[in-house]
C-alpha cells in the first residue's frame, strides 16, 4: 500500500484523487519523464532511512588518532543498545602512559549523530556510518576529508 500526499501544481490545493504509480528503474527513462513535464502531480517521498534505524550501530569501535608529542592516541568507543557507552583512550608521552576511561549515556542528536554525555567537547560527537564512527569537529560538523580519515574508528 502506498500513501501519497499530492497538491495541484497550478493552484497548490491538496488533491484527493486516485493516482496510479508505475515504478521505473531505468534512470534514462526517469530523466526523460521528468524533463517532459508529464508527471502530472508533484510528489514528495520522505525517506526516514538513517543510521539509528538502518544500521547495526551497537558495538565496539577502535582507532588511533594523531596526538602531539606521541605515536598517537588509541581510542575505543563502545555503544550499547541500552544507550550507554564506554570511552577509553591511551596515549604515551615522554615514556609516560596516560589512560582515560569514561562511561555514561549517549543520545541521538539526529538519526545519524550520537553525543556521548559527560565527555569533553571535541570527543563527544560522532557520525555513525556502516561499520565506522567519524569524530565530528567544532559545532558537530564533519571534518574535511583528509582530517576525517585520521579521526575514524572502525567497528570490531
Amino acid at each position: 500500500m502506498f500513501l501519497f500526499s499530492c497538491k495541484d501544481s497550478k493552484t497548490g490545493a491538496a488533491t484527493s484523487e486516485r493516482i496510479n504509480v508505475k515504478f521505473i528503474t531505468d534512470s534514462n527513462a526517469i530523466s526523460q519523464l521528468a524533463d517532459s513535464g508529464d508527471l502530472g502531480h508533484e510528489m514528495q517521498f520522505v525517506d526516514d532511512h538513517n543510521s539509528r534505524n538502518s544500521l547495526d550501530w551497537n558495538g565496539t569501535y577502535k582507532g588511533t588518532w594523531p596526538a602531539e608529542y606521541s605515536k598517537g592516541e588509541d581510542v575505543t568507543v563502545t555503544l550499547n543498545k541500552d544507550f550507554t557507552f564506554s570511552y577509553q583512550s591511551r596515549t604515551e608521552r615522554n615514556s609516560k602512559i596516560e589512560n582515560k576511561e569514561e562511561k555514561g549515556k549517549f543520545s541521538w542528536v539526529n538519526g545519524s549523530v550520537v553525543e556521548l554525555e559527560g565527555v569533553e567537547d571535541g570527543r563527544n560527537k560522532y557520525f555513525v556510518a556502516e561499520e565506522r564512527l567519524f569524530k565530528l569537529g567544532a559545532g558537530g560538523k564533519r571534518l574535511e576529508a583528509k582530517e576525517e580519515e585520521k579521526y575514524t574508528l572502525g567497528k570490531e
